[in-house]
């Protein structure tokens, strides 16, 4: 499969650098991408508002559920220096129930991306979407 996860505009430059390369996202309810990545998928980035960004690879992936106030509070500590979230992101994430993970590889810039905007299956406002590789717009890369 493939993936576009959506991001604000201020994780993309620590992703590009390399400082981040741990995608996160953290859900009351079981959501996509929960169960949904896999090594060797590729993800591309677009930024909340406006276009692509990067993409990458999935090296690793780890999901978490039933995930208590001091499962989310762990995470945190372990691996916040590779997520690169904001204090003000892990408190609205503490009522989380669960939790993807997913290490990045092969970290490029990219402008290209799927078109995605007209697919009936896309919920503009979601912020990861999964989809069928036919629309990867990139030749296939071998996962590192």
């Amino acid at each position: 499969m493939l993936h576009v996860a959506i991001i604000h505009q201020s994780l993309l430059a620590d992703l590009l650098a390399g400082r981040k390369s741990i995608e996160s996202r953290f859900s009351r309810a079981r959501r996509t991408p929960f169960g949904e990545v896999r090594v060797g998928e590729r993800v591309y980035f677009k930024v909340v508002g406006g276009g692509y960004g990067a993409t990458a690879l999935v090296s690793h992936v780890e999901s978490f559920e039933r995930l208590r106030t001091s499962d989310v509070s762990a995470i945190r500590r372990l691996y916040n220096d590779r997520i690169r979230a904001t204090p003000e992101y892990w408190q609205r994430k503490l009522a989380s129930r669960f939790a993807t993970l997913i290490w990045l590889s092969r970290i490029e810039a990219t402008e290209m991306g799927p078109v995605i905007d007209d697919l009936p299956h896309w919920q503009p406002r979601s912020a990861w979407g999964v989809f069928s590789e036919s629309l990867d717009v990139y030749p296939p890369m071998i996962a590192a």
